[in-house]
């Protein structure tokens, strides 16, 4: 039985140095596509991110192959995933509660659930991470509560030395 564990929270909270510690000792990991939304972009010379529907909607169709191609394996570690994605659209009004229930039940994730806090001590900002602080404890705050509704158990991760936090999700 294949396992689909979703490492999430706002940005700048650590997600991806644990997903590459994660990979380093040989797990499957998937990255979150919306860093790769951002450079492809600014690579072209375009503005970081298109509009919120448009992105929302680029990210939902990136991860939507690697969650499908997690069920041949049997442990997937996630760097957020669709369930994001839904939350935005849904929050955004672009697509409706019902359609946003549809979709959480059918990209459902294995729990526990991990959430990372932000992290004030960690958090930089770079070409692809713009975002305050400040909103990266709002989006953590949404995503929090999204999980919650949608009945996923959760664990947050505590702020602690990498090696600790990879131990905590292992």
């Amino acid at each position: 039985m294949s396992k689909r564990i979703i490492l999430t929270g706002g940005p700048g909270a650590g997600k991806t140095t644990i997903l590459e510690s994660l990979a380093q000792q040989g797990y499957r990991t998937e990255k979150d596509y919306a860093r790769e939304i951002i450079c492809e972009r600014l690579a072209a010379g375009l503005s970081p991110r298109p509009s919120p529907t448009v992105f929302n909607l680029e990210s939902f169709r990136r991860n939507q192959l690697p969650y499908e191609e997690a069920g041949k394996h049997d442990l997937t570690f996630f760097e957020r995933g669709v369930c994001e994605s839904v939350a935005s659209q849904c929050l955004d009004e672009r697509i409706t509660q019902a359609e946003a229930d549809r979709l959480m039940a059918e990209y459902r994730y294995d729990e526990p659930v991990f959430l990372l806090p932000p992290w004030e001590e960690i958090y930089t900002t770079d070409s692809e991470r713009d975002q305050t602080y400040e909103h990266a404890i709002e989006v953590f705050e949404v995503i929090f509560e999204w999980y919650h509704r949608y009945d996923y158990g959760a664990e947050e991760i505590p702020t602690e030395f990498i090696e600790d936090r990879v131990e905590f999700v292992t």
